[in-house]
């Protein structure tokens, strides 16, 4: 379950936090190759998703490693909205921290991409 709670409050305007219920599992195909499934209901939009995605880890090392990623989004029951479609990413694994590049399809505005950086302290 995301975004339980309240809602988000600005001056005199409320509105609920985009409340989802979530499920999915991942299973090892072969030695570096991960397989994903998730579904994901939105309350609110009552929309339900569906993925799935494939990581293949080209490079596994104590401290480096390199993941190539991919995925399909499916939206609703059909696959002609503008919330499905192919995903992309890679990821890089150095010095005790992960460096994430993702590219996937957004409603109004094309594509989205996201890069993210993970470091544990």
């Amino acid at each position: 379950m995301q975004n339980l709670g309240g809602g988000i409050k600005y001056l005199s305007q409320q509105d609920e936090l985009p409340l989802s219920v979530n499920a999915g599992f991942m299973v090892t195909a072969l030695p570096g190759l991960a397989l994903a499934f998730e579904v994901k209901r939105l309350v609110y939009d009552k929309e339900t998703v569906f993925s799935a995605g494939a990581e293949y880890a080209m490079l596994r090392g104590n401290n480096l490693g390199l993941a190539l990623r991919g995925g399909y989004g499916l939206t609703g029951q059909a696959a002609d909205n503008d919330k499905s479609g192919l995903c992309v990413g890679a990821g890089v694994t150095a010095l005790g921290a992960q460096l994430d590049y993702a590219v996937s399809p957004e409603t109004g505005m094309g594509s989205i991409q996201r890069i993210t950086l993970k470091k544990k302290f």
